[in-house]
């Protein structure tokens, strides 16, 4: 991933990584009905993930913003 955050643990690098990583983590849920063979081998090269295949995990729910973005 290009970065112009030199440090591992730069905050802005890892909230940059955790907004990628989640929206990877709903796509592919919500995809997984219709794309379910492409949807699982994604799943399986997603790290941290506990189960199996993403058949057997529920759908995204919906997170509110806790701040308005201008």
């Amino acid at each position: 991933m290009y970065c112009t955050f030199e440090a591992e643990n730069n905050v802005e690098r890892r909230s940059i990584q955790t907004v990628l990583y989640e929206t990877l983590l709903s796509l592919t849920k919500l995809v997984s009905p219709i794309l379910s063979h492409t949807a699982d081998e994604v799943w399986v090269h997603i790290p941290n993930v506990r189960e199996e295949s993403v058949q057997l995990v529920d759908m995204p729910e919906v997170q509110e913003l806790k701040e308005q973005i201008n």
